[in-house]
């Protein structure tokens, strides 16, 4: 009869803790959910820093170039910066 009785209350408590870690695993500060949001977050990080790499390379490359040509290096400075040499004059003209 206590053997019996034993191995209820032991059914009872494997049953409880049971429960309670399934509920901690749904309802948790570390749920599934969590897990899966944290996961997708990942993915976008990592093709963000991707994209981070590929535009530090191409801006490697363009020092590289600015750095190993002056003709180029005056091309940029033109183009982008509007600089001028000494004997040469911008012209604006109205819109």
């Amino acid at each position: 009869m206590v053997v019996c009785h034993i191995k209820k209350i032991t059914i009872f408590v494997s049953v409880a803790i049971s429960l309670v870690l399934v509920l901690g695993i749904f309802r948790g500060s570390s749920s599934i959910a969590r897990y899966f949001e944290l996961k997708g977050n990942l993915s976008i990080l990592k093709r963000s820093a991707e994209a981070l790499e590929n535009s530090n390379r191409a801006l490697e490359l363009e020092i590289h170039k600015i750095k190993s040509s002056p003709l180029y290096a005056r091309k940029i400075l033109k183009d982008r910066y509007h600089a001028v040499d000494e004997n040469e004059e911008i012209v604006f003209f109205p819109d």
